[in-house]
This record gives C-alpha cells, structure tokens and sequence, in this order.
C-alpha cells in the first residue's frame, strides 16, 4: 500500500482511475488482515472453511444447470456470450474457473484429512468422538463435493482453468504422500482419481478438446498483446504507468487487434508490471511466493500437524491461481481477487507468532 501510495504520487494517473483501483486495493489488504486474524481462532476458521466450501458448492451447481439444463441465464440476466459454456454467476467462463480452482483444494484437503483418520497411524493426532461410519460419510460427501468442483472446471472449457487445476493436485498429492507414505492411503486417492476420469467422459470432453485444437490461434493472438505489453514495460520500467491505466497507455504500443479496446494483458504479471512497474510487481507477487513457500515449509515440520490440511488447501489455491494467471487476468475480477486474498490471510494466520488452538474435529473442513 505505501508503494502504491508513493507511486501515485509520482506518476499521478487520472484521478478517478486510480481512486478506485486504489479503494479496491485496500479493499483487499482489509481482507487479507481480517481473514488472518479471524483464523487464529478455530470457531472463526471452521466457519471460513464451511463458507469457501459453499460457496464453491453454489457456483459449481449453478455452472452445472446453465450447462447440461441449457438454461443460459445469470439470475435474471440472460447470457449474450459464452452461451455453449458453463459460467456460474460470472460472465467470462475463465473467471468461473478461477474461482472453482481457489475452493477445489480446499474439498480434496477435507477429503484427505477424513482418509488419514480413517487409517490406523493418521496425521491426524488429535482424540476424536465421532464413529467411524461418520468419518466415512464426510469422505465420501467431500470426494463428491470435490468432483462436482472439478466439472465445473470441465463445463466452463477453460483450458488453463483445467491446466490449473490439474498441476496443484498433483502439486497437493505429492506434499500429501511425502507427509506420510502409506500404501493403504493410495487406493482412495486413486478411487477419487478414476471417479474423476469417468465423470469427465461421462460429462463429455469434446467442447474442451476443440478449445484446446484453436490454441495456436488464440495464443498468438494473445501473444501479440504479451508482446505490446513488454513494449510498454521498457518504455517505463520503474514506476509503471499508474494505477488503472493500462487500457488507456496500452494504445501508445498497440500493434495488434486495432478495433478493439485491449482492456487487460491476459497475463496478471504483465499487467501489474505496466501499471505498477516491474518494482512493484516484484513485491507483489514476491510476497505471495513468500507466504505460499514459508507455508508449506512450517506446515510440513510435524510440530503442528493439525494444521497440515488448511497449509495444503491454502498452497494447492495459491498455487492454482498463480499458475492460471500467466494467461488470463483473475486478480483484475474483484470476486476472484478478494477470494485469492481470504486465502493468502488463512495462509498467513498459520504463521501467526501465536498459537493456533486446536478444535475438536469436525466433520467438515480442513483441521
């Protein structure tokens, strides 16, 4: 904030641009700094979980109806585009993919922790009361919960919303195994695999298949914009355009799609670099590298393994969210930004100096 702040000082964008991109960030920073805060307590982190997770369960649903039902509305807004794609309440199918991607972790990471209690020698260390059949129950309703996330993923055709997704589940997997490898903890995972497979035929991978055949078009299209974006970085490397202003300084360099208003880079580093200088790019996102590598480093020390499962749902989000953002522009969409900042402020309360309390397990969401 006190970069930005300087900045604009220095670069005075059009006020009524940088006001609001400005209000947005500090928006954003509240979030981050309240989620953290909230989180140390484990009432107030259950409710987060239960709420990410609903909210997920919600958009996935209701990308469901718009794409096998055909009922192409948002609320009572009828589509004009992406009608033959599944959008939630979002108009770009991306954006939908990117919110889907944030909560997916989340599910599986509920998912596993309800397998390890299962197993005889679990990470899970804390006593727990709840009969086995109930812990069998949450497995199988966060493995569906899981998979009704990843056809949403499916139906929206977002081919780096699938890329995504796929690399920070394998990305999960991995940390998950190497925690503590045991060969009765694969089959389930590979159950839930195999499910996701025959649900994807099933829903059908033809539409996706034909987005992934155009891909050399569309990609030297957006290319071209990359290229015109790095243009623009080298004529003002340090200090960036100014807060807001990337479609306006984008057509001092713009060699492609003349027509049209080029609104955003599709890449979220570019973007942030021309606006806020390769400076204040770096500190960004510098920062959230931080926090993800810092995370997963303290939650796989076995000090604390109750708060292994909200470290691997938190690094699988991040993670999704980064990756997808070096094609498209999730952290520009308010919704996906302040959802991306929740969970950067989860991520943050597990390196709370103080002690997070351990509550008793519940049925849903990561410990």
């Amino acid at each position: 904030l006190l970069f930005v702040a300087v900045q604009s000082a220095l670069v005075r964008p059009p006020f009524y641009l940088a006001r609001g991109q400005f209000l947005r960030l500090l928006v954003l920073a509240c979030a981050f700094c309240v989620t953290a805060a909230l989180a140390c307590d484990p009432t107030w982190r259950a409710r987060l979980l239960y709420g990410l997770v609903a909210l997920g369960l919600f958009e996935a649903l209701f990308g469901l109806v718009q794409s096998i039902a055909g009922w192409q509305r948002i609320f009572t807004y009828e589509k004009v585009f992406y009608i033959a794609q599944a959008t939630g309440t979002f108009i770009n199918p991306n954006h939908f993919a990117g919110l889907l991607e944030l909560i997916l972790p989340f599910s599986l990471a509920s998912a596993l922790q309800q397998l390890d209690q299962l197993v005889p020698g679990a990470l899970a260390l804390s006593p727990s009361n709840f009969p086995r059949s109930e812990r069998l129950s949450a497995l199988v309703f966060h493995s569906f919960v899981t998979l009704l996330l990843f056809a949403g993923i499916l139906l929206s055709h977002s081919r780096m919303g699938l890329l995504s997704i796929v690399l920070a589940t394998l990305a999960m997997g991995l940390l998950w195994i190497s925690k503590s490898a045991r060969s009765g903890r694969l089959l389930p995972l590979l159950g839930l695999l195999a499910a996701a497979i025959l649900f994807s035929l099933w829903l059908g991978l033809g539409p996706l298949l034909t987005r992934y055949s155009s891909l050399d078009i569309d990609f030297s299209s957006r290319l071209s914009v990359w290229k015109d974006s790095v243009a623009l970085i080298r004529s003002q490397p340090l200090l960036g355009s100014g807060l807001g202003t990337f479609a306006d300084s984008f057509t001092q360099v713009q060699t492609t799609l003349l027509a049209r208003t080029v609104d955003h880079a599709h890449n979220d580093y570019l973007e942030f670099a021309v606006e806020w200088g390769l400076p204040g790019a770096a500190l960004l996102f510098g920062l959230v590298l931080w926090l993800c590598i810092r995370t997963v480093r303290a939650r796989l020390h076995p000090a604390r393994p109750e708060s292994f499962y909200l470290a691997l749902a938190c690094s699988g989000g991040i993670l999704a969210l980064l990756v997808h953002s070096l094609a498209d522009f999730n952290l520009q969409i308010p919704a996906n930004a302040l959802l991306f900042s929740v969970i950067l402020g989860l991520a943050a309360s597990l390196n709370s100096p103080r002690p997070v309390a351990t509550a008793r397990p519940q049925s849903g969401g990561a410990a």
